[in-house]
């Protein structure tokens, strides 16, 4: 009895866990913005060979050392670097665009582009700066002057908002210093004190629709909305759902952006305040501001589009007469592979995805896979076959278990006659139930726990490859062989009536029908014959649209577990349910 009600936990463990991404989605993905090709650019090589001019339309840009400056009534300054193209808008003095120049994505006809992490054309874009959320002053709408620009290795940008007077004597200045070969760069905000009287900030005040709260600060600033105008093919979409997160106490937190039943429950968390960083991350990329040297609040929101943004509240400060006060910003903006986080800032290793930490000393199982599988691949050269050694090898360091558990299921099933028939005598005893069962399993020598702690044990095993192969971006854009052309999307072949066609996670329910055919189930209780009557097919929904090296790997553990259990009966291993 008690085996039979830890198993049936162990299950429906076994499907929250795997089901909590379809249970409990992502925000919903921004709408797709049109981008039209405004410009029409040819290209004709100069006398100087570091200087080439580009006529679009009737504006004329310069590029020099790699950055692009606008000569027009709108001015663009454009910065190539080693691994993106970034766009400063004078604009609210915001990045408008910033594009990867190593990653590509496949749109709904099918023709590929540089992903896109940052796109707007509004106002209150990523890095606009307000002194309230309505921005009476103008900061994020008016003109930004470019004051210097540096396009050596730092790659720096200075502007300040074309504002003839702003409050109480103030001079504000943005600054952006590039990487050439990094996916961070620096971001500092500097408030110039012109006047001669010492002055105080704290006019900022944020409300809280979600948390019915006021926060008071000096300054706004605005991240989002969203990332990118990405329009993927739908096979894709789920790669580019956006959510919040934010770092505080050295956890990682989900942005909460409205009240769910579960909130009704249990409440909302804690606000975000005195956070270590902020982020707006999707399944494979992510852009993270981390203040230098001082915590600030956070506020997340989601637009009727179902876009998630966010405000940075500066807290108040005081500046005297002539002098100035500098925030410093660090930022990241690249895919999210846990070697480029960890060497950019340890404190945003969190953000790859593949936490939780199962183990104690904060071990990560899905980081360990990952590395045994990019391991096996230098070797391979081909992912998809990683995974099918990497299965090969994970189920040989778990066959001991597996042993184990197969030969407890098995003596257990020898034994059932007995239980049974001690089940209808001391039916309407249950303390003497107990006795005598306990010592039918003594004198057998058999723990009635045997067939399920070694699942219990390989469980945290089982969900790390699970959290790796669903989130490791090594796999994106990977194909594998014939049909299997993207590991890191599902494996369709074709439609019908316009529901896909794959055949992994097809092959899942079949493989996992017939291994419960050959597995031992010691217990004839209606309600477990049931639920395992159902696993095929209750694994199989909530893989049909996982990626396909997630499908790989539990089809090809499947198999390996089926021809376990047939060497073992063939080798007579089990005879009449005794080993």
């Amino acid at each position: 009895m008690e085996e039979r009600r830890l198993l049936i936990a162990v299950l429906f463990s076994m499907i929250i866990v795997l089901a909590w991404q379809v249970l409990f989605p992502s925000p919903h993905p921004r709408k797709p913005i049109a981008v039209s090709d405004t410009y029409s650019i040819s290209v004709t090589e100069a006398n100087d060979s570091n200087i080439t001019q580009i006529k679009q339309d009737t504006k004329l840009v310069s590029i020099v050392n790699d950055s692009f400056f606008v000569d027009s009534p709108s001015i663009e300054s454009i910065l190539n670097t080693d691994l993106f193209t970034v766009t400063l808008s004078e604009t609210g003095g915001v990045i408008s665009k910033l594009d990867f120049n190593k990653y590509l994505y496949t749109d709904s006809r099918f023709i590929t582009h540089d992903v896109n992490l940052i796109y707007s054309k509004l106002s209150n874009a990523f890095f606009s700066i307000a002194m309230d959320v309505d921005d009476k002053s103008g900061l994020s709408t008016k003109k930004w002057n470019l004051v210097s620009a540096d396009s050596s290795l730092n790659r720096k940008f200075a502007l300040r908002p074309n504002i003839p007077e702003l409050p109480q004597g103030l001079e504000i200045e943005k600054t952006f210093e590039f990487d050439s070969n990094s996916y961070g760069f620096n971001w500092i905000f500097r408030v110039n004190n012109l006047s001669n009287n010492e002055i105080t900030l704290s006019t900022a005040r944020y409300k809280d629709e979600l948390y019915q709260t006021e926060r008071e600060g000096s300054f706004l600033l605005h991240f989002g909305p969203g990332l990118g105008s990405n329009n993927p093919d739908m096979r894709f979409s789920s790669q580019y759902i956006v959510s919040g997160m934010y770092g505080k106490d050295l956890k990682v937190q989900s942005a909460v952006v409205s009240k769910s039943w579960w909130h009704n429950i249990f409440g909302l968390p804690a606000l975000p305040d005195g956070i270590e960083w902020s982020a707006l991350s999707n399944r494979y990329f992510v852009i993270a501001i981390k203040p230098i040297e001082f915590t600030c609040d956070a506020r997340f929101i989601q637009n009727h589009d179902g876009e998630i943004n966010f405000w940075l509240i500066l807290p108040p400060f005081t500046i005297a007469p002539n002098e100035h006060k500098e925030f410093r910003f660090r930022i990241f903006a690249g895919p999210k592979k846990t070697e480029i986080l960890n060497r950019f800032d340890p404190m945003l290793e969190k953000l790859d995805g593949m936490e939780p930490s199962l183990l104690p000393k904060k071990i990560s199982i899905a980081r360990i896979m990952v590395s045994i599988l990019g391991w096996i691949n230098s070797y391979i050269h081909n992912w998809g076959w990683s995974i099918i050694l990497l299965t090969i090898i994970v189920r040989v360091i778990l066959y001991p278990l597996s042993y184990y558990q197969f030969k407890s299921m098995a003596r257990m099933q020898g034994l059932k006659p007995k239980i049974d028939a001690i089940q209808v005598k001391y039916a309407a005893d249950k303390e003497r139930l107990q006795r005598e069962l306990m010592s039918v399993y003594k004198e057998a020598g058999v723990n009635p726990l045997g067939g399920c702690l070694p699942i219990l044990l390989q469980m945290p095993i089982l969900i790390g490859l699970f959290i790796a192969l669903q989130n490791a971006i090594v796999l994106r854009g990977v194909p594998f062989i014939l049909w299997i052309n993207d590991l890191s999307v599902p494996d369709t072949i074709f439609h019908i009536l316009g529901i896909p066609i794959n055949p992994l996670p097809l092959a899942l329910c079949i493989t996992m029908y017939y291994q419960q055919k050959l597995t031992p189930t010691p217990s004839a209780d209606p309600t477990q014959k049931q639920m395992m009557t159902m696993m095929p097919l209750i694994m199989t929904v909530l893989f049909y649209n996982f990626p396909s090296g997630l499908s790989l790997y539990w089809v090809i553990q499947n198999i390996l577990s089926i021809g376990q259990q047939l060497v073992m009966m063939r080798k007579r291993e089990v005879v009449d349910g005794k080993i």
